[in-house]
């Protein structure tokens, strides 16, 4: 078993453990947010966060974010937009 490397669907291999550690916050101010959240939308940066537990890559960069009971994207211009509620 290979460690700290990434295979592609392209057939491409990702050698992570080769790669400079970098950790940035990308959302979130460490305060919770409101279950209903009426002003989740906007800039990611010093929005807030209630629960995240899912985080998933769109090809286009986006960062999708599960959050309790909302699924929220981040767009690569820094900008979120819930695109689910869950009950």
């Amino acid at each position: 078993m290979a460690y700290g490397i990434l295979y592609k669907g392209s057939g491409e291999n990702q050698f992570i453990s080769l790669q400079p550690p970098v950790i940035s916050t990308v959302m979130g101010n460490g305060r919770r947010r409101s279950i209903s959240c009426p002003s989740c939308n906007g800039q990611a940066q010093g929005n807030k966060l209630l629960a995240p537990v899912a985080l998933a890559w769109g090809i286009d960069g986006s960062l999708y974010v599960g959050d309790f009971n909302f699924i929220r994207r981040i767009y690569p211009t820094g900008n979120v937009t819930s695109i689910m509620e869950l009950r």
